[in-house]
């Protein structure tokens, strides 16, 4: 089950200790990373593409996952373009995120994407991975 607990301002997302019982349940938040600004290439792992829509009727898509050079959860802002034969997204922001292996679910990279969520006032999203995933292409690396 996870919980939700604010700190400073923002939402953590952990997972309670099954072994509590009653009304209180303590909260297993990842660790947050200071990831520097400038840092420009992550490298995404178990990785998804989400399209949202957000509370002003603004429509996106994003990806999110395990960035594996700062062993951190990743969300981005909305992609601007995809290149298939690299296996590379652009995103507004002008970072370029590198999708390695095949798409997952990582844990850090689903806490990163609800915070993502709820600061942006996501009122729904679908998830549109299988569009940016060739099994051709992962079987040919």
């Amino acid at each position: 089950m996870a919980a939700v607990k604010e700190i400073a301002g923002k939402s953590l997302i952990g997972s309670a200790d099954p072994q509590d019982s009653g009304d209180l349940m303590r909260v297993q938040a990842p660790p947050l990373k200071d990831v520097p600004d400038n840092y420009k290439s992550p490298s995404l792992r178990r990785w998804r593409v989400v399209e949202v829509v957000t509370q002003n009727g603004a429509r996106s898509r994003h990806v999110y996952g395990h960035d594996v050079t700062n062993d951190a959860g990743r969300a981005s802002t909305a992609i601007k373009e995809f290149d298939l034969e690299s296996m590379t997204v652009t995103t507004r922001s002008g970072r370029s995120y590198k999708l390695m292996g095949a798409p997952g679910n990582a844990r850090s990279g689903e806490c990163a994407w609800q915070n993502w969520c709820r600061a942006n006032g996501v009122t729904s999203e679908v998830d549109v991975t299988s569009q940016y995933f060739s099994v051709d292409k992962l079987l040919n690396i």
